[in-house]
């Protein structure tokens, strides 16, 4: 479980996340709304230890987050930025290889080469895994990096726990990718036991895909729970100034604006 107790951040005097709480469970997908400029992004960060301001405000499985060294920390989660740029010309192969630095010195071993071909072919990359990162679209970009996140991560056994946090994951992906990302991720919560923490700004695929949400409404969590629980009509029309109402259909939890 990942706790959250009482976390503030302020920059230049701008408070961006006010005392907030929150409690994410081990092994669920938790997904984060709430309109723009409410903190989501900068929660992710802090909450990922990306930041350091508030790591003795945040927990992972009862230990706090001070107390990981930098390379347990970058073995025990991995974060996709809203922003990820390489400006160097490098092959996607080597990007993906990135994720596995925490676990070796000088070169990789078999069982590293090994889980970074999983993840580029899992991300439907192969083609492009000799391609310069460079020459590939925006979507395209953004599947190489999930590739590198998955790599950092890659548990073999189902107990050892790990944490993926993704900031807008869906950022510059055409629909067919949306769908794709998030079966894959959903289908690697279940199969490696994963707790990934996303952002996402899509309610309908938010509300198909998540075990529980948090809406952020400047800089504090102003609900949290299943997906029925936060999708009210209250909610959505007090944080999301829209009219709506959820409705399942076949099967799947849909929104509806009118």
């Amino acid at each position: 479980m990942i706790k959250v107790e009482n976390l503030s951040y302020s920059v230049k005097g701008k408070n961006l996340l006010h005392n907030l709480d929150l409690e994410i469970q081990k092994g669920k997908i938790h997904f984060i709304i709430g309109p723009n400029g409410a903190g989501k992004s900068t929660f992710v960060h802090l909450a990922a230890g990306k930041l350091e301001a508030g790591s003795k405000n945040i927990w992972y499985e009862g230990k706090q987050l001070s107390e990981f060294s930098a390379n347990a920390l970058a073995k025990k989660r991995a974060v996709l930025s809203q922003f990820t740029e390489i400006a160097f010309p490098i092959q996607v192969l080597d990007v993906v290889m990135l994720g596995r630095y925490p676990y070796f010195t000088n070169n990789p071993s078999k069982e590293d080469r090994d889980i970074v071909e999983k993840c580029i072919a899992l991300l439907d990359l192969e083609s492009f895994r000799e391609r310069n990162i460079l020459s590939l679209s925006g979507g395209e970009k953004q599947r190489v990096h999930i590739a590198r996140v998955l790599a950092q991560i890659w548990k073999a056994e189902k107990e050892e726990q790990a944490v993926l946090f993704l900031d807008e994951p869906l950022n510059s992906l055409d629909i067919y990718y949306q769908i794709f990302v998030l079966r894959l991720l959903k289908r690697l919560q279940e199969e490696q036991n994963l707790t990934i923490v996303g952002v996402v700004h899509d309610l309908n695929l938010a509300a198909q895909y998540a075990d529980d949400l948090s809406i952020f409404y400047e800089g504090q969590v102003v609900a949290t729970g299943l997906v029925d629980e936060i999708f009210t009509q209250e909610h959505i029309q007090l944080y999301f100034r829209l009219e709506g109402k959820l409705l399942e259909f076949e099967g799947k939890k849909q929104l509806l604006f009118s």
